[in-house]
């Protein structure tokens, strides 16, 4: 199922429309969708049933902390790495 359609013209995310969304937190902003990243997390881990498996997720590709917080609900791992310099610069 895909959660982002348009309806009369207008797209919208899980049956909200993006201009409300729009009027309610300014522009430009991220919509992102639980019921579409936990489609595809499922996917992914179905995918992989019977499998000695890790699915994890980089919080240096998508720090938002809502889409980290569902991605561990659903069971992924989330990976991070820090960058420290020695040279103290």
């Amino acid at each position: 199922m895909h959660h982002f359609q348009y309806h009369g013209g207008i797209l919208h995310a899980e049956d909200v429309p993006l201009p409300d969304i729009a009027a309610a937190v300014g522009t430009p902003f991220y919509c992102y969708s639980s019921a579409t990243l936990t489609r595809h997390y499922k996917v992914f881990t179905d995918a992989l049933a019977g499998l000695d498996s890790l699915v994890c997720f980089s919080a240096k590709a998508n720090g938002n902390m809502a889409v980290l917080r569902l991605l561990g609900d659903l069971g992924a791992d989330v990976t991070l790495f820090l960058a420290v310099s020695l040279s103290g610069r």
